[in-house]
């Protein structure tokens, strides 16, 4: 017990000596060399002679050269050659030519930046990964210890490095991003490659700066109001110009001053303003503020679809390809009352959220990737800011609140922040952590407004990476998802995704303009957004459409060839293999100036001038008859109200339009007018619109089912010497028509015709227009189901009503459902009738039915100058016995006069045809054609035909005894 109790107390006092000479690193002499850990001192003869002298060997590993022979002992030989004595090692003065006898010295080679760590007595460099791993490499113990606690790249107020700050125990090093190298601070990182540029607008042009030289130069000159602009792939530059709602692009050069400007979106815009492009897909993002909805759209603007819609008011976007998600700014729905946000959602609009609330005007806003952070303008009117914020919505913070008047605008590189105020008139710049040293980057410039930065590494980096959308197969637009394929599919507002999520198809509830030119037939989606120049969809490849109407129904188009005088249907179908849909023929060797189609009765309507009638015939079978012919001269323009069952026809040889009831009766006068080439009804201001190319106007006037003097009032909706409009059609708030001299498409606004808009969209000569629109696809009509009951032709009429009708050479039976074949109906016609004249046959006899202002046998001669005026009394006459004034209206209010006359008529067309019946065979008898020869002449000279004894005896046939007002044409009291 007692010999242990001595040796502890020898232990602990040896112990004590050594911890005293271990403190006190003063006690070596000059021609000592002290242990890197302090421990003891030992001679410089000892150092570098291959054993260790010291207990962390430090003797020996600060050895710059090895041992030599050199002439005098205990000396070593540098390398570069020459020998000194070992004392002179280490001792603070070069002796080596080559300095390697101070090499001991760490901190002269110790580079931090290459994972080299500097002891605290700088005299020992090790690795990075061997700080505070628990073990001591330092001879001073400074890689162990408290130090390893601090963190210094957690302060983000005062970041430590302008990229990318590793943390060491005790310690930190600065690192870049590819693309970038450190500089001699060790923290501040500079672009390799080109310079960076700054995109910028500003004095009503697009500039180009070297951000180190701080030289612009022009890209576009000349424009109206630039919001916002986004740099993409292939050196593209892209920007949004609110006053010509367009989205333009270019092509940024440093060899060129200026290029030749794009436009990407011209169509379906309201207020463009945010834009942003994804590298990865060439995708271009675009705020609409106005339509309060987020487009994205291929990079040539041949498609764009709306992936977010519904907001308030979004002003800004930026995005980020690696996570796949979009910001944007909203001032939100009470502006000024601090309802803005930031909102954030994929890339395919999926999983819109607030990331950000509370905020007044937040305007401009973009990514920073270094930092991993949000920056925004507020344009607060009191106290704009500039804040920022992480990409999870934490860690909101004011980067900049003074300096600031109005500012707009936002972009980020490396560590500094810019931002265009327009009421400084400059692009601004500071530090993007602290906000600190605001200064003018570009000054004196006239309304600036959008900037970004543009470094080529940093954005071909992206455009590099995997892209999903590559192995897709999307028929139009190709979105990054964060879903399991990495993509979405996407189709324009006027298309649908079909079931395979890949393909779009036809959206049957979007309205669309049909239109027949000289090149073909096209569809013309109405909400179509993108490049109006590629608005227009080829269905059919022909160059003889002419007359055109859709089948809203069976959703096909109805046309007229005129060259093979040959009416034709077509799906109205919108697919990669456009113009090649199967054509049906309906009707061979017809003349029409116009037609149209009902399609819920499944007839179709068309004007024939040629033989001075309106006919109708059956969409699905080649069945036709005459409608009207009575007091038609030269009949045109042809339109249908299929939900309110009325017809509205032209006649050139009046100048006039009437309305008749669809199966031909109760015919009125509706207006007097010029030269009529198109009708078109307004559904839903209940208007009738015409053109008059003559006068080179379009007009208007109001009807409905009453039609008296008060609400018929011509309205000249426009008129101009430099458009001669030629067909027309109406939408809810837009007047399209066509130009004779034109082939594109041009519109007015209701609301505003002082101004003529022209279509990008070019085919060759436009012929006519017709409108799908299924919003005007109401309640079937009388014909609707089951033919209604009729064995050939169902005619509808208002009020859910409809009458049966027979083809030519038919007449209906006495159920007046029903029709019976009549042989003698079917004669030849066997003239040559001139100049449109119409050969007709009466009790086998042949005659040429001339048009106004003609005559002779053949139709041959021009009436003289007295005859001439003549026949324009005679007409007069027959409009003003058509309707007793000019704008008269005929309504068939008292249905018992209708009815009384209409049997009175019918009574004595059956007691004249059974007169005629016996004096004819009387007269054959007697040897005498007398009398014959009278009838023959009478008729040809009241322009009497078969088809009007078809029409009567029609009539007659389908009356049987029980009329009424609807089924008699009051015209046929002129003849």
């Amino acid at each position: 017990m007692e010999r242990f109790l001595l040796c502890s107390v020898l232990i602990f006092i040896f112990s004590s000596l050594s911890a005293g000479v271990s403190r006190d690193k003063t006690r070596c002499l000059q021609h000592e060399f002290q242990c890197l850990d302090g421990s003891k001192c030992i001679t410089k003869s000892a150092l570098c002679d291959k054993e260790p002298d010291c207990p962390d060997h430090s003797d020996e590993f600060v050895c710059p050269v090895q041992d030599s022979s050199c002439d005098h002992e205990g000396s070593v030989m540098c390398s570069s050659g020459e020998c000194i004595p070992k004392e002179w090692m280490c001792d603070g003065q070069f002796d080596c030519l080559d300095g390697n006898d101070e090499l001991c010295e760490a901190s002269r080679h110790c580079d931090r930046s290459k994972g080299g760590y500097l002891c605290s007595n700088q005299r020992h460099c090790i690795s990075m990964e061997q700080v505070c791993d628990g073990l001591h490499h330092c001879a001073d113990r400074s890689d162990e210890g408290g130090v390893c606690d601090i963190d210094e790249c957690a302060d983000e107020d005062r970041p430590r490095c302008s990229h990318i700050c590793s943390n060491l125990n005790g310690s930190y090093v600065c690192t870049c991003y590819e693309g970038y190298t450190i500089g001699s601070d060790n923290t501040t990182c500079f672009s390799e490659g080109p310079d960076p540029m700054l995109i910028y607008a500003g004095n009503y042009s697009i500039n180009i700066c070297n951000m180190k030289t701080r030289k612009s130069t022009f890209l576009e000159a000349d424009l109206d109001t630039v919001l916002d602009m986004a740099i993409g792939p292939a050196s593209a530059i892209y920007w949004t110009d609110s006053e010509n709602k367009t989205v333009y692009s270019s092509i940024i050069s440093q060899q060129t001053v200026q290029t030749r400007k794009q436009i990407i979106v011209d169509v379906g815009v309201g207020f463009p303003e945010g834009l942003v492009v994804d590298w990865l897909t060439s995708n271009l993002y675009i705020v609409d503020t106005l339509l309060g909805h987020i487009l994205a759209c291929s990079p040539r603007g041949d498609d764009c679809a709306i992936i977010l819609e519904n907001l308030y008011s979004p002003v800004g976007v930026t995005l980020d390809s690696w996570s796949r998600s979009l910001y944007w700014t909203d001032w939100g729905q009470k502006r000024d009352l601090k309802s803005g946000q930031i909102g954030r959602a994929g890339l395919d609009g999926v999983g819109k959220f607030a990331l950000v609330t509370g905020l007044s005007r937040p305007s401009g806003i973009t990514l920073d990737s270094f930092s991993q952070r949000l920056f925004w303008v507020d344009e607060d009117k009191l106290h704009p800011v500039i804040e920022s914020v992480r990409l999870d919505g934490t860690d909101r913070k004011v980067v900049i609140s003074y300096m600031l008047d109005q500012p707009f605008r936002v972009s980020v590189i490396a560590n500094t922040l810019y931002w265009t105020d327009q009421q400084q008139r400059s692009i601004m710049m500071a530090d993007k952590f602290t906000g600190l040293k605001p200064e003018k980057f570009i000054s004196n410039l006239i309304h600036p407004s959008g900037l970004q930065v543009y470094h080529s590494f940093q954005f071909n980096k992206i455009a590099s990476a995997d892209n999903p959308c590559k192995k897709a197969f999307c028929s139009h637009v190709c979105l990054l998802s964060n879903s399991s394929l990495g993509y979405k599919c996407a189709c324009p507002v006027y298309l649908s995704l079909g079931d395979d999520g890949v393909s779009c198809q036809k959206n049957s509830q979007i309205p669309s303009l049909v239109i027949s030119s000289s090149t073909g037939i096209y569809s013309f989606p109405l909400q179509y957004i993108g490049d109006g120049e590629k608005q227009g969809r080829l269905l059919l490849h022909t160059n003889l459409a002419n007359t055109i109407d859709v089948d809203m129904l069976l959703d096909t188009v109805v046309f007229y060839n005129k060259e093979k005088r040959e009416i034709l249907m077509v799906p109205r179908t919108i697919s990669a293999l456009a113009g090649e849909g199967e054509v049906t023929s309906l009707y061979k060797d017809v003349y029409v100036d116009d037609l149209a189609v009902d399609w819920s009765a499944r007839n179709v309507y068309w004007t024939d001038s040629h033989t001075r009638t309106v006919r109708v015939g059956r969409l699905d079978k080649p069945d036709a008859t005459i409608l009207i012919s009575r007091g038609v001269f030269k009949p045109s323009a042809v339109i249908l109200d299929v939900n309110a069952g009325f017809i509205y026809y032209a006649d050139h040889g009046h100048f006039a339009i009437f309305r008749c009831h669809m199966d031909g009766t109760n015919c009125i006068l509706v207006a007097e007018v010029g030269n009529i080439t198109a009708l078109a009804l307004d559904h839903i201001e209940h208007r009738l619109y015409w053109t008059d190319s003559t006068n080179q106007q379009i007009n208007s006037i109001f009807v409905n089912g009453a039609h008296n003097r008060k609400n018929i009032t011509l309205h000249t909706v426009r008129s101009s010497l430099g458009f001669h409009p030629y067909s027309l059609a109406i939408t809810d708030w837009l007047i399209f028509f066509t130009d004779i001299n034109s082939h594109r498409l041009h519109y007015i606004e209701k609301g505003d015709t002082s101004i003529v808009h022209t279509s990008r969209f070019q085919t060759g000569k436009m012929n006519h227009l017709a409108l799908w629109d299924p919003q005007h696809f109401e309640a079937p009509n009388g014909c609707s189901q089951n033919n209604g009951n009729c064995s050939h032709i169902c005619l509808a009429k208002p009020a859910g009503q409809r009458s049966c009708a027979c083809p030519i050479g038919w007449l209906l039976n006495v159920d007046n459902k029903t029709c019976s074949e009549h042989k003698h109906l079917k004669a030849a016609c066997p003239l040559e009738c001139e100049n449109d004249g119409v050969c007709y046959v009466v009790e086998k006899q042949a005659y040429c039915r001339c048009p106004p202002f003609l005559t002779g046998a053949y139709c041959e001669f021009k009436l003289s100058k007295e005859a001439l005026e003549q026949e324009r009394g005679n007409r007069s006459e027959i409009i003003s016995k058509i309707s007793p004034s000019p704008l008269h209206v005929h309504d068939g209010s008292s249905e018992k006069t209708a009815w009384i006359a209409g049997v009175l008529l019918c009574m004595g067309i059956v007691v004249l045809i059974v007169v005629v019946v016996v004096i004819i065979r009387n007269s054959r008898q007697k040897g005498s054609n007398s009398l014959l020869s009278w009838i023959h002449y009478h008729k040809a000279n009241k322009e009497d035909d078969s088809e009007h004894l078809i029409s009567s005896l029609s009539l007659c046939s389908r009356t049987s005894g029980n009329f009424s007002s609807a089924s008699v044409d009051p015209r046929l009291k002129v003849f």
